[in-house]
């Protein structure tokens, strides 16, 4: 004899995979670390800022370590001088909650031929109450790269967007 689901089963079936699939989730993230990417665009920049510069940020928060690493690849901005991760939502401006790189006058910085090149990244040590707030809530966090150009922000994009 062949069984028919009833309407309420798939409701069971549903919220039992639903509940399983963010259980994995938070096992993930809690076991090592959250990988985070966003288009940056100069459009996003409150005010706009670079009307044709373009590129990507990746963040992966390693909770394990207290680090958080970082990516980033741009074009058509002059090569970047500074790169922060702040904290508020699009359209806003935030403070600067972490730093990906601060160049200042630092000609020797063997950082500044890869940023010539349109790319950089590295690792830093932050704070694990940072790491979870992130984690939690990327959508309030954004990326942003400031040039000569443009000091408060060449271009920017939001973590969870």
């Amino acid at each position: 004899m062949r069984r028919r689901m009833t309407p309420s089963r798939f409701v069971l079936l549903g919220l039992v995979l639903v509940l399983s699939l963010g259980l994995a989730a938070t096992a993930s993230a809690s076991a090592g670390h959250v990988e985070l990417k966003t288009r940056l665009s100069g459009a996003n920049e409150v005010p706009p800022a670079d009307p044709d510069g373009t590129g990507r940020a990746e963040i992966d928060l390693k909770a394990r370590t207290n680090e958080i690493c970082w990516a980033v690849e741009f074009n058509r901005i002059g090569a970047p001088n500074r790169g922060h991760i702040h904290n508020a939502i699009a359209g806003v401006n935030g403070g600067i909650v972490f730093t990906l790189f601060e160049l200042g006058a630092d000609p020797a910085n063997p950082l500044n031929d890869r940023l010539e090149r349109g790319r950089a990244s590295g690792c830093a040590t932050a704070d694990p109450a940072l790491i979870a707030a992130i984690a939690a809530s990327p959508a309030n966090y954004y990326v942003n790269l400031h040039n000569a150009r443009y000091p408060a922000g060449a271009i920017r994009g939001q973590l969870g967007g």
